[in-house]
């Protein structure tokens, strides 16, 4: 069902549907892409405590415009949001403030192992198919290795859609992965900006529904083009990210 609404959608996108820059191309991830192996950063096996700040963080990392938000985690797994406006909830995933988009690092267990690319992709969709989404975009070549202060890095650029079962709600926006190995543990940071929203609209005629909501009701909504502020994002954490 799933799989035959995207295909509905693929050829009959919403309006102003973002078109996406030469080659890149949407394709749908399963969750049986990823062996659960992959998922340990984020569901270890036992309670993690709540993250009231940053001071006992396994790394640091500078960034002008996004703050702390919620996080858990201890020495050895864990994960911390950063955004714009820090909401402090860990419940809600989808409640989030896009305007200066957001950072997620993760931190798990270092793990022994060859780092081919097919390994980094699967830790990549672990980390976008919590949070984002199964629907992405991605060039042929997926994972660059690049340097963040002298450690071997590997990064990933794509785009993620999201949409609702009746696909009357989607989001698109941009998304940049990062793996960094390190001798006792290993961290996945993903940055990430959104571009396009399309909701579903409210009968404008109902005398039930007040002004503020009429004028929120907007079928689609596009943003400013956020290409510049994913690189934004991938700039504070290549250039600040720290290993403690």
């Amino acid at each position: 069902m799933v799989f035959l609404l995207f295909c509905a959608l693929g050829f009959n996108t919403p309006p102003n549907f973002p078109q996406l820059p030469a080659g890149y191309e949407w394709k749908e991830y399963s969750s049986y892409d990823v062996p659960r192996e992959y998922c340990e950063a984020y569901l270890p096996g036992y309670k993690l405590p709540v993250l009231t700040d940053s001071s006992c963080l396994p790394y640091t990392i500078e960034l002008k415009d996004l703050k702390f938000d919620v996080g858990k985690g201890d020495s050895l797994y864990g994960w911390v949001r950063y955004t714009a406006n820090p909401r402090g909830d860990l419940y809600n995933l989808y409640d989030r403030d896009w305007r200066k988009g957001i950072i997620q690092v993760d931190w798990g267990v270092h793990k022994e192992q060859e780092l081919t690319p097919e390994a980094i992709m699967k830790y990549f969709l672990a980390a976008t198919g919590i949070d984002y989404s199964r629907i992405l975009a991605l060039k042929e070549k997926k994972v660059e290795q690049i340097s963040i202060a002298d450690r071997t890095v590997y990064r990933v650029r794509s785009f993620w859609w999201h949409y609702g079962c009746d696909g009357g709600y989607q989001e698109v926006g941009a998304l940049t992965f990062y793996f960094i190995p390190g001798k006792r543990l290993d961290y996945l940071i993903c940055c990430a900006t959104r571009f396009y929203t399309r909701t579903p609209s409210f009968d404008q005629n109902q005398c039930d529904v007040d002004e503020p909501v009429k004028q929120l009701s907007k079928y689609e909504r596009l943003y400013p083009d956020r290409i510049e502020q994913i690189r934004e994002l991938e700039r504070a954490v290549e250039e600040s990210f720290r290993v403690k």
